[in-house]
């Protein structure tokens, strides 16, 4: 049963979506549920208001809470965030994984990275609309920002951005010892990876895949 704030008509989701929405929060064992959607709500509508005038998302209306949200969300049923996580979101664009990570764990500190200084001004907007704390918004490209924040993250996430190879090379020089890289791929892309990911030198990074989420973690060399 939905709560009457989450029933009114001037929400932007639609009654299905937010019902959606619920029960995945529900599964995870997130508190607060009800603000928590209702900040999506809110991120869902500033959205597609933006995507009128600069290039956000290709994903339709109908389809956010599936293809942005939930799917972001979907790393927390493989994955453990905790308080002592710093974490960076690589390519970020419109905020993907990182701001929904964000919106269900609000003391996560977290990165948000990406070289399109206009959806940099979109991410600062709605991190202030929906007054999150501890969100760093950076403008610079990934091969840039690494070399001001070698060894920096506990976790790095990426949607969608490069392939895993590309994505490693990326990712390793910002990972912390014994950090984690956590990738949402498609099932066709892990498919096409796994010769690379069977011929991955295991004494410096173990690879799983978990559904269309590729953990790789940093090993410490002894």
């Amino acid at each position: 049963m939905i709560s009457t704030s989450l029933n009114r008509d001037d929400l932007f989701l639609k009654t299905s979506q937010i019902s959606n929405l619920v029960e995945f929060l529900k599964e995870l064992e997130i508190d607060d549920i009800e603000s928590k959607v209702l900040l999506f709500d809110t991120y869902a509508k500033d959205l597609y208001r933006w995507n009128e005038k600069i290039n956000l998302t290709r994903v339709k209306k109908e389809e956010v809470e599936t293809r942005h949200f939930l799917d972001s969300l979907s790393i927390l049923k493989q994955e453990t965030f905790n308080e002592d996580d710093v974490v960076l979101d690589m390519g970020t664009g419109a905020g993907f994984p990182g701001l929904p990570l964000k919106i269900a764990f609000p003391n996560l500190k977290i990165t948000l990275l990406d070289s399109s200084l206009k959806r940099i001004d979109f991410l600062n907007y709605i991190i202030k609309k929906l007054k999150l704390d501890d969100v760093d918004v950076v403008h610079s490209t990934i091969q840039d920002y690494q070399k001001i924040k070698f060894e920096s993250f506990s976790k790095v996430t990426a949607r969608a951005l490069a392939s895993l190879d590309a994505l490693i090379n990326y990712a390793m020089p910002f990972l912390k010892k014994n950090g984690k890289m956590l990738f949402l791929k498609s099932e066709e892309d892990i498919n096409k990876d796994k010769d690379f990911i069977k011929n991955i030198d295991k004494s410096k990074l173990l690879i799983t895949t978990q559904n269309r989420l590729v953990i790789a973690e940093k090993l410490v060399l002894c």
